[in-house]
């Protein structure tokens, strides 16, 4: 599965109704393609969380 944003109104045949710019929808991988072929969608990339490792304080080596 994947998600979309809608970037461009259209009317969504398979859904049945209207979908609007700034509506997110999760499709398939497939169905997202299309979307995005089609210039009414873009894909969401999930944000990662890079954890970094907290920088304490060390003594310096003697």
């Amino acid at each position: 599965m994947s998600k979309v944003k809608i970037t461009q109104s259209y009317y969504d045949k398979k859904l049945g109704f209207f979908k609007d710019p700034n509506d997110d929808l999760e499709v398939s991988d497939e169905r997202a393609a299309v979307l995005v072929e089609a210039g009414v969608a873009e894909l969401v990339v999930p944000e990662t969380a890079n954890e970094e490792k907290p920088k304490g304080k060390r003594k310096p080596n003697k």
